[in-house]
């Protein structure tokens, strides 16, 4: 692989771990929101949560509709919580990345001179 191709593969690869950091950094700020706070994480991913818990065994929602319902409201909770998961975890391997990459792209641009 040339110097030339190595460099646009590091900058597309600095590209997508800064959208990343962006990630993070807004997630962090809605974290922090108190609306946000109140809204998600109070309401839907605790008092939801219970909620729909409490519905799997009511008698009148034992209907295969009803419980399919409930259900994915159950599964949607979750996904919303690995997301927000996975931009954490995602945040480190791209902050090292970045780091690692921005060097190297250095290095290489140096060489190109």
């Amino acid at each position: 692989m040339g110097i030339t191709t190595e460099i646009e593969k590091l900058e597309l690869n600095m590209k997508d771990a800064k959208h990343v950091l962006k990630l993070k950094k807004s997630l962090d700020t809605l974290r922090k929101n108190k609306d946000f706070q109140l809204i998600i994480e109070d309401e839907y991913f605790t008092s939801e949560a219970a909620r729909l818990v409490k519905q799997k065994s009511a008698v009148h929602m034992q209907t295969p509709e009803r419980q399919m319902f409930i259900d994915h409201g159950i599964v949607g909770l979750g996904s919303l919580q690995q997301f927000f998961s996975k931009i954490d975890a995602m945040y480190s391997e791209a902050e090292r990345s970045l780091e690692a990459d921005q060097l190297t792209h250095a290095e290489l641009m140096a060489e190109d001179i």
